[in-house]
């Protein structure tokens, strides 16, 4: 949960991979973001949330692959 300037609760990021660039927000996840943050807020209303924006983010290991977001 962030907190943003204008006083709002953001969830997320979360992490899907993609095979082609689109930035459209899968309403199917719905019901696995309603579960992830009931877990510390079990008090979350339904139909609470709306999505915001999406954005991809390159990453150096692929899915199943150790994480390695940063090499020093």
């Amino acid at each position: 949960m962030t907190l943003d300037l204008g006083g709002q609760v953001r969830f997320g990021p979360d992490v899907e991979w993609v095979d082609t660039i689109n930035y459209d927000v899968d309403p199917r996840r719905t019901e696995s973001f309603y579960a992830a943050i009931r877990e510390y807020w079990p008090g979350l209303t339904d139909g609470a949330l709306q999505p915001a924006y999406a954005g991809i983010r390159p990453k150096l290991s692929g899915p199943g692959e150790p994480a390695a977001d940063f090499l020093i």
